[in-house]
């Protein structure tokens, strides 16, 4: 707690008018600051009454407490009403899935009938402005909020293309959904190559029909960069789609009686096809979980470069209208008994190839030797 509300004190002092002086007098000192001690601090900065200029604050105090949990907790505010916080499986949008590189917003996906996907913004193109309003200046939520709104209504997208020029979209929102968006399947002969950004809502159904509609295949590329997670449920089916027995992952909590472990629990839909897993170190949470599972009961043979080390599960618990707490509840264990976070998915076949010449290389492999590295750099 001690930590915590030094964090908080910190950022109220760098919000205060006051010299060092002033603001030692006022606040005074103690080696195990609490609660009482955040709220001298914002007497003493004069952010105790209510108003915007506290509320912000607090804020900044409340997201500075929650980065010292762990990287991936985090306080979240919005600045339009948080209705569809946790609910993401259809919404009226412009159809883009996103990355924040220190909020550089680059596209790693478009759903192929959304509005995006129609107008040619591809994967690689970055979002600079909505509706005139720099990205640069916006939180991810915030951007994901202003992408979304009415079906039917007009938003207008700023691109700065691959190669650099800048280019504007007007679109009209649609309604989609996230899983939809995030499975793209490409056959190249008899080989089937499903791409998953995302594991939503859906994501298990997905692949389950893409599986169905393509018949007979030879091999399977699972192309998991840039993947970073999603429900855990979904991941634990998905992963149960390829096994037919085994742990997949092990769930624990804070507490010792918080732990569950998911094990395969039906004939796999892939029998007697091998499976080769492209990952990347963007590869995180729930992608990482099921290259993992995939991996230690020697379903699959990982290609690319070593994952993230993300397994950890949030929750997002709503405090009010435009606020929310993304808390860390539980780690996950992999299926050979190692904490992910820890032991991240390292490729059999490490690669340094740029994605698209990898996969081109995974192509040839999977028709001639699957299960070897037959594809030097």
């Amino acid at each position: 707690m001690a930590a915590l509300a030094g964090a908080a004190i910190d950022t109220i002092r760098g919000k205060a008018e006051l010299d060092d002086e002033s603001w030692s007098r006022c606040v005074g000192k103690s080696s195990s600051p609490g609660p009482n001690e955040v709220a001298k601090a914002m007497r003493c900065a004069g952010f105790d009454q209510a108003g915007p200029e506290a509320d912000t604050v607090v804020d900044a105090a409340i997201e500075a407490m929650v980065a010292k949990l762990d990287t991936h907790s985090r306080w979240v505010t919005f600045t339009a009403p948080a209705k569809l916080l946790g609910q993401p499986a259809a919404w009226a949008s412009a159809g883009l899935i996103l990355r924040d590189r220190d909020r550089r917003y680059v596209v790693l996906a478009t759903g192929s009938t959304s509005a995006a996907g129609r107008a040619g913004i591809r994967k690689g193109d970055e979002l600079i402005a909505i509706d005139g309003t720099v990205t640069a200046e916006l939180s991810f939520d915030d951007v994901v909020q202003k992408l979304r709104g009415p079906d039917g209504s007009m938003v207008t997208l700023t691109i700065r293309r691959l190669d650099g020029s800048i280019a504007e979209f007007p679109l009209h929102r649609t309604i989609v959904r996230q899983s939809d968006m995030e499975l793209q399947t490409e056959r190249r002969g008899s080989v089937l190559i499903i791409r998953l950004s995302g594991l939503s809502f859906g994501a298990t159904q997905g692949v389950s029909s893409a599986l169905s509609q393509n018949g007979d295949v030879s091999a399977l590329i699972l192309d998991l960069q840039d993947n970073q997670g999603g429900l855990l449920g979904e991941t634990v089916a998905l992963a149960d789609l390829f096994l037919d027995e085994g742990p997949i992952v092990t769930s624990k909590g804070r507490e010792k009686r918080d732990v569950e472990t998911y094990r395969a629990a039906k004939k796999q839909l892939a029998q007697g096809i091998p499976i080769l897993v492209l990952v990347n170190e963007r590869t995180a949470a729930g992608a990482e979980i099921l290259a993992a599972a995939l991996q230690d009961n020697r379903r699959a043979t990982v290609f690319g470069r070593t994952t993230q080390g993300a397994g950890s599960v949030q929750t997002i618990i709503p405090v009010g209208p435009q606020r929310a707490l993304r808390l860390t509840t539980s780690y996950e264990y992999r299926a050979d008994g190692r904490k992910l976070s820890e032991a991240p998915v390292i490729p059999d076949c490490p690669s340094n190839l740029d994605a698209s010449t990898l996969l081109d290389r995974l192509a040839v492999i999977s028709t001639t030797a699957p299960g070897s590295c037959l594809a030097p750099d």
